[in-house]
């Protein structure tokens, strides 16, 4: 899997906030920022694109962080 890496800069200020292999499935970019991936690369194999695919992501356990306003969330779910 890709190392996926996020870093928020503020007031001139940068701090990694996400740093670990996954692959993302759905992102908007700024200004409405928003990424949802899977950390969970079992069973991919030769299919490079199966992570996007509803029957890959059924069994996973699924995380998105996104930007409301100045702030960033966070949340997972199966």
């Amino acid at each position: 899997a890709p190392e996926l890496v996020i870093v928020v800069v503020s007031e001139g200020k940068a701090k990694v906030v996400f740093d670990n292999y996954a692959f993302a499935y759905k992102y908007t970019p700024a200004p409405n920022f928003s990424i949802e991936f899977v950390n969970d690369w079992s069973g991919i194999e030769g299919d490079t694109e199966i992570y996007k695919k509803p029957s890959f992501l059924r069994s996973r356990t699924k995380h998105k962080i996104w930007r409301e306003g100045n702030v960033l969330k966070y949340k997972s779910w199966k």
